[in-house]
């Protein structure tokens, strides 16, 4: 693909509360031998989708794109001076693979931050809290579940780990092992991989001054034209994503995204 279709997404003044959910399993194979699992259920007032999400560095998929198109988000500032989140609890989260179940319990956010308040659910190291190894397996079925709270309904979600889709050149160069390139600037740039045989979809994402996503058909190679790379920015962080994704409803939320997935990820420099 040599010259992918773009638009620009610019998200209006959001309505006065809405609700969503996100929940990612996340391997990345060059960094950790544990999947990492983050859940977050929010209610946000006068605070855009794309802000929201920013806030709480939650990666979602446009799933409204065609294959080999790119969007750019450009967000808006916030309704009025007094934004929300209120992130919700269902109690405790189990991740069920072929061998094992995992139980994830809710992390309740420290008082300092008055606009922000409730618990996030995550199997990383911290909230006084050991690092809960869970094991990646392409290929497999991971279950995700919980019984529900006197907040939300509870759920019950299977995906398919895909298989881990890597770079193998960005601009000609071969990948080194500090996954840092420097890539001339007045080029288009060339991403390639070796693709893979599963059913998952597959992302890029070019972040610097803004952010960019594009939804690639997975044949080994997609081409982002100068003129996109441009309203990025110089700086980059490119990260190839390959997913299993579901959406459910939820109905003291809305629309509610469960993604399990790899990424591989390096920074660029144009210069």
């Amino acid at each position: 693909v040599d010259d992918p279709t773009v638009e620009e997404k610019r998200e209006t003044n959001p309505a006065l509360t809405w609700g969503a959910g996100a929940v990612s399993l996340e391997y990345r194979p060059l960094v950790s031998d544990s999947a990492m699992v983050h859940a977050q259920f929010l209610l946000a007032t006068n605070l855009e989708r794309e802000a929201a999400f920013d806030a709480l560095e939650i990666w979602s998929p446009d799933q409204e794109l065609d294959e080999d198109a790119c969007a750019i988000v450009a967000t808006t500032a916030p309704a009025n001076d007094d934004p929300t989140l209120r992130l919700l609890s269902v109690n405790e989260i189990t991740v069920e693979t072929s061998e094992n179940a995992y139980q994830l319990p809710e992390r309740r956010l420290p008082d300092a931050i008055s606009s922000v308040s409730g618990v996030v659910y995550g199997n990383d190291e911290g909230f006084d809290q050991e690092e809960i190894f869970i094991p990646f397996e392409p290929g497999s079925t991971y279950v995700i579940r919980a019984e529900g709270s006197d907040e939300m309904s509870g759920f019950e979600v299977e995906l398919l780990a895909p298989e881990p889709v890597l770079f193998e050149t960005i601009g000609g160069q071969m990948i080194d092992d500090e996954r840092n390139l420097h890539i001339p600037q007045n080029e288009d740039l060339t991403l390639t991989w070796i693709p893979s045989d599963s059913r998952s979809e597959l992302f890029l994402e070019l972040s610097g001054e803004q952010t960019m996503t594009c939804r690639l058909t997975n044949d080994g190679e997609f081409v982002v034209p100068r003129r996109l790379l441009e309203s990025v920015g110089t700086s980059l962080d490119a990260a190839l994503r390959t997913i299993d994704v579901r959406t459910i409803t939820i109905d003291e939320l809305g629309p509610t995204e469960f993604v399990v997935g790899t990424t591989d990820d390096v920074s660029l420099t144009l210069d």
